[in-house]
């Protein structure tokens, strides 16, 4: 064994469309940590199989999912492109509406940014601590800050 040599593991391969799937006790810690209102519809634009719309029906909330393409989620309103402009179709006529998601890392603060631009009573973002925690987020977080 040489001294003062650094070992660098290979990076590992990212996932297509840098889909990672969230535990589900992540989202009923979640779900039971912010008090979103019972009435609202929660919404996860990023929804891969639903889990978190699953764990938000495990509790009582209406939930529903969308992604960009079908992915198996039991409550999926069709396939739609969160950075785009709009609502889907089927929650344009809701007027409580919050978004709970966990979003390609990649695209994160982009997809923070649009859904914070868009008529919705709350959005959580689950993400991993580096999300948080880099000065190149300090905008986003300025702009709109957590609570």
């Amino acid at each position: 064994m040489s001294t003062g040599s650094i070992v660098r593991a290979a990076p590992y391969e990212r996932a297509a469309d840098d889909w990672y799937v969230e535990p589900q006790w992540c989202v009923e810690q979640l779900a039971d940590a912010i008090a979103f209102e019972h009435r609202t519809i929660i919404w996860d634009p990023c929804c891969g199989r639903g889990t978190i719309p699953d764990a938000f029906r495990s509790k009582g909330y209406v939930a529903y999912g969308s992604d960009i393409v079908d992915r198996g989620c039991a409550h999926f309103l069709g396939a739609y492109d969160v950075l785009g402009p709009s609502l889907p179709g089927a929650l344009a006529g809701f007027s409580d509406v919050s978004a709970v998601t966990n979003p390609p890392f990649k695209i994160a603060e982009a997809i923070a940014r649009q859904l914070l631009a868009k008529p919705l009573r709350r959005v959580a973002i689950l993400q991993q601590l580096s999300f948080l925690a880099s000065q190149g987020r300090q905008s986003l977080f300025t702009d709109f800050p957590p609570s």
